[in-house]
């Protein structure tokens, strides 16, 4: 092999080494974007809608509360408030859930609006009531009712509330999840990196000092002949060079050049030995 070949050949082997090593790490990089991109796009937002969902029917609650104390007005706009941050917030979700899991919250909301109505229901009919019918014991009566159905109603938005935070934690153990993946292939891809610039600064190293040696020791050798021949010592021996390169052309120029000096050699001492 020719020298320019196996150095060729040799940086070859690093720059391949360190293009399969650069590659890895940038499909490790490409899946910790894709990771990273999947936490903003689909995991942040569940955490997001759910939680405005919750506030929806916190508010839902809390108005209809209010309303059963006597504050009709702030009653309603908090009502009003908390059914369209539900359905809102639902709706977002729906690209971001299954069909089951959106009904089942659907279902939920609704027991839960429903439940509002229902004391809102009763408490216009029993203040109409109560306006003809002064009776104690029909007073107590209907707060007691009242009191029931807002009992009745809280139950219903703890259990959408409780609903909504399983979809938050599932969605945050996800996200967690998701995140030390995604932290895991970027120390990775910092260690293979690092790695792959270790591996082939000594590759680097190793290839040349061997190249250097394949090409030095042969020269060294030869140009110890060559200044012996130049001398007039033909008792030399040249190296075994096994490399089919131009070291091994040199060389066996060398020997076409060191017979040619002793066959001349040989022909001036018989021609010297004829004069005497």
């Amino acid at each position: 092999m020719k020298i320019m070949y196996k150095i060729i050949t040799g940086f070859l082997v690093v720059a391949f080494i360190s293009l399969a090593t650069g590659l890895y790490t940038s499909n490790l990089v490409q899946i910790m974007e894709n990771d990273i991109s999947n936490v903003d796009d689909v995991k942040y937002p569940i955490n997001q809608y759910a939680t405005n969902y919750q506030r929806g029917a916190n508010q839902l609650w809390l108005g209809t509360y209010v309303y059963a104390n006597g504050d009709v007005a702030m009653g309603k706009q908090f009502i009003r408030n908390g059914k369209a941050m539900m359905i809102k917030s639902r709706e977002s979700l729906s690209g971001l859930l299954d069909v089951n899991e959106i009904a089942e919250l659907q279902t939920k909301e609704n027991s839960a609006i429903a439940s509002s109505d229902q004391v809102i229901g009763t408490i216009d009919k029993h203040l109409s009531m109560m306006v003809m019918d002064e009776n104690h014991e029909s007073k107590e009566a209907h707060e007691s009712e009242i009191q029931f159905n807002l009992n009745l109603m809280q139950q219903r938005v703890s259990a959408l509330n409780l609903a909504l935070s399983s979809k938050v934690d599932e969605s945050q153990e996800d996200m967690e999840a998701t995140l030390d993946d995604a932290k895991n292939n970027g120390e990775q891809a910092i260690f293979l990196t690092r790695m792959s610039l270790m591996v082939s600064w000594v590759l680097s190293i190793v290839i040349a000092v061997f190249i250097s040696l394949i090409i030095t020791k042969p020269l060294t050798q030869l140009t110890d002949v060559s200044n012996k021949i130049s001398e007039g010592n033909l008792d030399v021996t040249l190296p075994e060079i096994k490399t089919k390169d131009e070291i091994y052309d040199l060389n066996e120029s060398m020997k076409g050049v060191l017979a040619a000096v002793e066959l001349l050699t040989d022909i001036a001492n018989e021609r010297n030995k004829g004069n005497e």
